[in-house]
């Protein structure tokens, strides 16, 4: 990754607006205007050069990859990390890139090495979510109300049962819940995003931009985390920001 993009991508998650001048990180940014630019600096590798960097700049290049939905190169590089060893972080972004895809067989085939190679209540949380995605609600609840009763104080647990309750129709809950859980801690990014959802949802994207400008104040958000920010910030009207959340 060059200097140029982790910059691009540092101001992304910090640049809001500023009232009365204060500047501080819960201030409400203007709306983009139509014409505001595209983000132009894009990482570029070719096969050769992805292979010789370090492992962990390739795991971002793979997440960049996916969510600029160039998923045969991030399938590619891919197969290059797995020759040095499966691990949990290679597995959850196969998985990733196949729920990108929409191959639920490739989806629940991954997840079940996940859950059988390196199993925790967090991975479980993980496949519900991977579920909800592929539409799968009824299958996904039966796993969060197990875990519910298993590591009900588990954020990411928390943050799936919160997802669900929205998909449901019920999203009084869900903002309950999301707010238990930033009670708990407010620099969480999960129930922060979703808390943006369910204001853009009510029609208040002045909050949703608040909410999505708190999550990002995060240190260290996910590549998923910042693949939702992007999709919300297109929905706000802040497609440079939407692109650089992606590099």
């Amino acid at each position: 990754m060059s200097s140029t993009s982790t910059s691009a991508n540092a101001s992304a998650r910090t640049s809001t607006g500023t009232s009365s001048g204060t500047g501080t990180a819960e201030s409400v940014p203007a709306p983009a205007a139509a014409t505001e630019p595209r983000f132009p600096v894009e990482p570029t590798a070719t096969t050769a050069e992805a292979a010789t960097l370090p492992p962990k700049i390739q795991a971002r290049l793979a997440a960049w990859y996916r969510l600029s939905g160039q998923f045969e190169r991030a399938d590619a590089l891919l197969d290059e990390i797995a020759g040095r060893g499966v691990t949990a972080a290679l597995l959850d972004e196969q998985i990733a890139l196949a729920l990108a895809r929409r191959d639920a067989a490739a989806v629940r085939s991954l997840s079940g090495e996940r859950l059988t190679t390196f199993s925790a209540p967090s991975a479980t949380a993980a496949f519900a979510r991977a579920l909800l995605e592929l539409g799968e609600l009824e299958e996904a609840g039966r796993l969060v109300e197990e875990l519910l009763e298993e590591a009900t104080d588990l954020q990411t647990v928390q943050a799936v049962a919160a997802e669900i309750a929205l998909q449901v129709g019920d999203p009084g809950d869900a903002y309950d819940r999301c707010q238990r859980e930033l009670a708990a801690d407010p620099a969480r990014v999960a129930p922060r995003l979703l808390e943006a959802r369910i204001a853009l949802l009510s029609g208040d994207p002045e909050t949703a931009r608040r909410s999505l400008d708190l999550a990002l104040v995060a240190a260290n958000p996910t590549s998923n985390q910042l693949g939702t920010a992007a999709g919300l910030a297109d929905l706000l009207g802040q497609p440079a920001r939407a692109q650089a959340l992606r590099l």
